[in-house]
């Protein structure tokens, strides 16, 4: 494996990836509030419901799918992976970021006793890094700037 094969882009999805990954599983997400302060917290895969648990799976997939692009692309005999792994990459990273949003505005529970503590904000920064990263590896497979009127 080596690392010298990573390409910026790459390197900023990974990141992501395992910021994401950490927020995601060992991070609370929410706390609830009662008239007296803070009673408790709890993280992303608690007390979700069936739409909480999609929306955990696909910043779940985006996370795997940023880290495995650098470790694929770290341990390949090749210098650049195909477009389409970036591009999976790319469009599982706007989901989670998606999903990340529908999660602050659709709480676990009433509005007025949940509130959000600082795992759900660090995942949606991992969430626009894995989205950027994989955005960034698109265009640097696509080599120099090959815009319109550019030969």
């Amino acid at each position: 494996m080596e690392l010298s094969k990573l390409r910026r882009g790459e390197m900023i999805a990974a990141i992501g990836g395992i910021v994401l990954l950490f927020a995601l599983l060992f991070v609370d997400w929410y706390k609830v509030t009662g008239f007296e302060g803070a009673i408790g917290g709890f993280g992303a895969w608690d007390h979700q419901g069936f739409s909480g648990t999609l929306a955990n799976l696909i910043i779940l997939a985006a996370g795997i799918a940023a880290v495995g692009l650098a470790l694929v692309t770290a341990s390949s005999s090749t210098v650049a992976l195909p477009v389409a792994g970036s591009a999976l990459t790319a469009g599982l990273g706007i989901g989670a970021v998606t999903m990340i949003l529908l999660r602050m505005l659709f709480q676990p529970g009433p509005n007025g006793l949940i509130d959000l503590k600082v795992g759900i904000l660090i995942a949606l920064a991992g969430a626009l890094a894995v989205a950027y990263g994989g955005w960034e590896s698109m265009k640097e497979e696509e080599g120099p700037d090959r815009s319109p009127g550019r030969y």
